[in-house]
């Protein structure tokens, strides 16, 4: 009898051990999986030159049909001067017109499988033409006080002296959500942890307004200072005290 429960009790043990062993394996799996998505490099969007008018330069340089404008690389047009570009690296066919003085540059990221594609303007006039992008695929305009987004339209955006953002939509509808810029510089931890900035951009969302074919919205500078003051972040922020924005 005594051997017998010896026995049952090595027999349960090793059971439990190898349980253990399986469970560990799947954990170190998954954690192995996890990582393989969060290693998935990034989307580098390019922008294939059509056509320059007058003054088109990048670092500098004159901009000719056939160059290929890398994510990140500062485009710039002088006085009057133009640009056209095809955004590759999409399966949706995306084209861009630059007027004159403007200041525009691409990126990109992967988040969850899908590409998103940022087109930044921070001066100047923009004309963005997109067909319908599929769900694996997001397109965002973003000006130093809105980000637009779309999802197959044709619209301009203009950024003003002062930073005022002015949208007209010409075909389909876009999305328009105000940027404030004093949070936009905080660093990327901050943004990514802090409940009081979550909720801020919870407000945002709520306020995002959706623009028709026809018509043109413009969001301004002084609208995202009454925001700050409104809900006094811009006062911690002045201050210094990331702490207060956990």
């Amino acid at each position: 009898m005594i051997m017998n429960k010896e026995n049952k009790m090595i027999r349960k043990k090793f059971v439990m051990m190898v349980i253990i062993m399986i469970i560990l394996s799947s954990g170190c799996k998954e954690k192995e999986e996890q990582k393989v998505v969060e290693t998935r490099p990034d989307f580098k969007p390019q922008g294939l030159v059509l056509f320059t008018l007058g003054d088109v330069t990048v670092g500098g340089k004159q901009v000719k049909a056939g160059d290929t404008i890398q994510d990140e690389e500062s485009l710039k047009t002088g006085k009057k001067s133009a640009c056209d570009l095809q955004i590759t690296g999409l399966d949706s066919d995306v084209t861009v017109r630059l007027r004159e003085n403007s200041d525009f540059a691409l990126a990109g990221f992967v988040k969850q499988d899908v590409k998103n594609l940022q087109m930044k303007i921070l001066t100047g006039k923009v004309l963005v033409s997109t067909q319908k992008l599929n769900t694996k695929e997001s397109v965002e305009t973003i000006t130093p006080t809105a980000v637009v987004g779309v999802r197959g339209t044709k619209y301009e955006v203009e950024v003003g002296k002062d930073l005022s953002s002015s949208i007209s939509v010409l075909e389909g509808r876009v999305a328009a959500k105000i940027i404030i810029l004093e949070i936009e510089a905080l660093p990327d931890d901050v943004k990514e942890n802090s409940i009081t900035l979550k909720k801020l951009d919870a407000y945002l969302m709520e306020k995002e307004l959706v623009i028709e074919s026809g018509y043109t919205s413009t969001v301004t500078k002084k609208y995202a200072d009454k925001v700050l003051k409104d809900t006094r972040i811009g006062d911690i922020i002045k201050n210094a005290d990331k702490a207060q924005l956990t």
